[in-house]
């Protein structure tokens, strides 16, 4: 599976850039970070949880939280 943003990127690159390999985020703070980041890139949610390993609940919450900030 693959999206296109400027580019071309596999959920190996997603998961990369949401840190699931070496570098996850280890911190709610760090989590929330890459879950917002990757919004802001015009993911959807799905690609989101898949990306981070987070359930898609989880995703939608931390979105709702940033969005009532």
């Amino acid at each position: 599976m693959t999206s296109r943003i400027g580019g071309t990127l596999g959920l190996e690159a997603l998961a990369a850039l949401a840190g699931r390999e070496r570098n996850r985020p280890q911190s709610r703070d760090e989590m929330r970070a890459a879950v917002q980041e990757l919004a802001s890139r015009g993911m959807s949610d799905h690609t989101i949880a898949s990306a981070t390993g987070l359930a898609v609940e989880q995703v939608r919450r931390i979105l709702g939280e940033a969005r009532t900030c």
